[in-house]
């Protein structure tokens, strides 16, 4: 081989070893920018979020679509405070018994039927199926 081929060879090899580099920094900038606010404890909370979700939720309600019950996406902007949203997911009945404006007009939007109680969630519970709720919406 001559010095002029060899060199060329070196050349393209160096390329394509720049280029191979270029493209594993551009992927892992990539999974920075889209993991960058889903901290590990933010990833378990939607995780068990989700999952929570999935075994109290699902049967009325979807993140991004009214089902038997009203669509989740931004439920917390709906609500005075989430003191109120969790009292009204342990127990709609008494919070719409206690004429909460805006509980009653969800009840009656919905041919007044009520949500069943969740007494058993615990607060870090909702708190969970909330944050999976946000990370859906985007999703």
């Amino acid at each position: 081989m001559n010095t002029v081929m060899l060199r060329t060879i070196c050349l393209g090899i160096i390329c394509c070893m720049l280029v191979a580099c270029g493209e594993t920094d551009k992927k892992q900038k990539a999974a920075t920018n889209n993991t960058a606010t889903v901290t590990p404890d933010t990833a378990e909370m939607i995780e068990t979020g989700q999952s929570i979700f999935l075994q109290q939720c699902v049967s009325c309600h979807a993140v991004n679509m009214n089902l038997t019950g009203p669509s989740l996406k931004g439920v917390e902007k709906r609500w005075k405070s989430n003191e109120k949203l969790y009292a009204f997911i342990h127990n709609s009945q008494a919070i719409i018994g206690a004429k909460d404006e805006y509980a009653q007009d969800l009840f009656d939007r919905w041919n007044k039927v009520q949500m069943p109680p969740f007494p058993s969630l615990k607060d870090g519970d909702i708190a969970a199926i909330l944050v999976y709720i946000k990370h859906a919406e985007k999703n």
